[in-house]
């Protein structure tokens, strides 16, 4: 498996060097949900450091339960990073799309695939944005068990990361179905699932895979900075420990926004292949793993 993903990995990777506007993307949707996040967390402490009980009461209730207006508050956090995401990703996914089908795409192309289904990647993103902070809430309910319950949040956790795994998998082509077909958020979903139950639903296989070969470098990345960290703090060298860290997190968030657009030339291929039956002629080299993500049932 990892000799087939790692050539995916290469044919992706040469994609995407012939076209590395394709990270731009990634990169603003990286930035966009960073600063609201930061924005979004900044404002709940400074609530909770002037008045603790009104923090309590915005995110909780006394007896542990969301208040209404925390879940108001958590949803528009969630859609509007939902839709930050889902518009880049149909961006990135439009743009790819030329370029798989031997079209030479501009970061223009790609934002006006996504303007042209802007009202329908919101209606998505409301979507997503439930379905996520559904799932969140669920694991913070297991996290934050204050009856002492293990059990009941041991199965809480499982039951979180069931939904969320069931979801992702569900969901994986609806993007490119929405930018490319103008199908509405329900009926892609079910064309989506369609393709996995039509399938056998097997493309997890490559996302795992280039998962791996990226978690790999990252820890790569880690232990290299993490010797020159602790090399530079041995000999007193404050500056080059500071600048290790520095670099080392830049080093993490190119790896990030890479391993994202390499991510979306992926799937958006095997939504090329899931639609005509046929590999995109720039993907030839990982035509085993693109077919292999759908490997088709038995009659």
């Amino acid at each position: 498996m990892f000799e087939r993903s790692w050539r995916l990995f290469k044919t992706t990777w040469s994609i995407l060097r012939s076209d590395k506007d394709l990270t731009t993307f990634p990169a603003i949707a990286g930035v966009v949900v960073l600063a609201i996040s930061l924005l979004y967390f900044g404002v709940l402490f400074v609530i909770a450091l002037a008045n603790p009980t009104l923090g309590r009461q915005i995110q909780t209730g006394d007896q542990g339960v969301w208040s209404v207006g925390g879940i108001a508050i958590m949803f528009v956090y969630y859609l509007i990073t939902s839709m930050v995401t889902n518009y880049l990703t149909g961006a990135l996914t439009g743009a790819v799309l030329i370029r798989l089908r031997g079209g030479d795409p501009t970061l223009q192309d790609g934002f006006k695939a996504a303007n042209a289904r802007l009202g329908k990647l919101f209606q998505w993103s409301i979507i997503t944005a439930t379905v996520g902070m559904v799932i969140n809430m669920i694991r913070n309910s297991a996290r934050n068990n204050r009856g002492g319950n293990i059990v009941g949040s041991i199965l809480a956790s499982i039951l979180a990361g069931m939904a969320e795994f069931a979801w992702n998998v569900a969901s994986f082509l609806v993007v490119p179905i929405i930018i490319d077909e103008g199908e509405a958020p329900i009926p892609a979903l079910k064309k989506s699932v369609a393709s996995l139950k039509r399938t056998f639903g097997e493309q997890l296989i490559g996302g795992a895979g280039m998962s791996l070969i990226t978690f790999l470098m990252g820890v790569g990345i880690t232990i290299i900075f993490g010797a020159l960290t602790a090399l530079f703090g041995g000999i007193g060298f404050a500056f080059g420990a500071i600048a290790s860290i520095i670099l080392w997190v830049i080093a993490i968030a190119i790896l990030v926004v890479i391993a994202s657009a390499l991510g979306g030339i992926f799937r958006t291929a095997v939504y090329e292949y899931a639609k005509t039956g046929q590999v995109p002629q720039s993907m030839a080299p990982a035509s085993e793993m693109i077919v292999g993500a759908f490997k088709v049932k038995n009659a």
